[in-house]
């Protein structure tokens, strides 16, 4: 059976009529939940011509990168353990943004990584935030309408006047490449359609991986409907943040996501978050092997236990999440 839940606006105006006092925040599956992408009036991040775009098309790497913005939050005003900000939005995107433009392929090459990620705030209190990467497709008039001073059109106005100063009988190498870069997005100016990155990002206080991601595929399911009555969402996030209560030691729970995933009914087990089923179960230990030796294995994990600071550097995102979850799972029943 579904734990009780309220309406989203019935409980917005309950909390508001109560002292901050007399506010009971239990201890529940996840804490909050925001929406990144770009603004409306988004800013531009110099020197990042150089940074692959998340479609991994090397034409659309030529744009800069646009800075990721939080667009829709919730809870709505920041808590003593919960601050949302906008630096959060470069947890999903950490190269910045940079739309698709490729239609002729028909749009990304390939999805974007998801990744459970960890924030620590000044308490030295973690936060665990699960991300799902998507794209929207847009009318590319309609985009540049809204946005103005998008990534694609400040770049054509960059290189309309450095294309305007070339000798096309003198050519060397940086007129040829701002002439291809100029051609490039000239032809992406005439497309019909834009595919824009977006992020969900769910927060718990607990590392529930899996179960944090199967909540998110829940929203995703609404979000790409794009309806423009928010109320279903607004329930659904409702009831993951509100309505389903962490377990004691030693109980798992089970809980029913309210919507399909694929088109199929799911459970979702809960364990205590002192069950090893939490740092074990959720780690894919495969990139750890295949990267590191073992004498180089058990020098981090002795590293670890000794509580040494450790940089750990990839330039892949998601795989450098896995490594270091897996490292800090190994160590259980301690914390680093």
């Amino acid at each position: 059976n579904y734990l009780p839940s309220m309406n989203y606006e019935s409980y917005l105006i309950e909390e508001n009529k109560k002292d901050k006092k007399d506010r009971t925040i239990r201890e529940t599956f996840c804490s909050g939940f925001f929406i990144t992408s770009i603004s409306e009036n988004p800013i531009i991040i110099e020197n990042t011509e150089k940074y692959s775009a998340p479609c991994k098309h090397k034409s659309c790497s030529i744009l800069k990168s646009m800075k990721p913005e939080i667009l829709m939050r919730y809870p709505l005003n920041d808590t003593e353990s919960l601050k949302i900000n906008n630096f959060w939005g470069n947890f999903c995107f950490p190269f910045g943004i940079k739309n698709c433009y490729r239609e002729d392929v028909g749009g990304p090459k390939e999805k974007i990584d998801d990744y459970l990620t960890v924030s620590t705030n000044d308490k030295g209190e973690r936060l665990y935030i699960m991300t799902y990467h998507f794209y929207l497709k847009k009318d590319n008039k309609e985009f540049d309408k809204k946005y103005p001073n998008n990534a694609l059109q400040l770049r054509v106005n960059e290189l309309d006047e450095k294309v305007k100063e070339i000798n096309p009988k003198k050519l060397d190498e940086k007129s040829s490449h701002d002439l291809y870069d100029y051609k490039i997005c000239k032809e992406f100016q005439y497309s019909t359609y834009v595919y824009i990155p977006y992020c969900l990002a769910l927060i718990s206080k607990y590392p529930y991986k899996n179960q944090m991601k199967d909540g998110i595929l829940c929203i995703y399911d609404i979000i790409k409907n794009q309806t423009d009555n928010n109320l279903e969402l607004n329930e659904l996030l409702m009831y993951l943040i509100h309505s389903i209560p962490i377990p004691p030691i030693n109980t798992r729970i089970i809980f029913p996501l309210p919507y399909l995933i694929d088109n199929k009914t799911k459970n979702i087990i809960l364990s205590p978050p002192n069950s090893r089923d939490i740092n074990m179960l959720d780690n894919n230990y495969c990139d750890l092997v295949k990267i590191f030796r073992v004498k180089n294995i058990i020098r981090i994990f002795r590293l670890l236990l000794f509580e040494k600071k450790i940089l750990f550097i990839d330039s892949n995102y998601s795989r450098l999440i896995n490594i270091m979850n897996s490292f800090l799972s190994l160590i259980y029943p301690f914390q680093w």
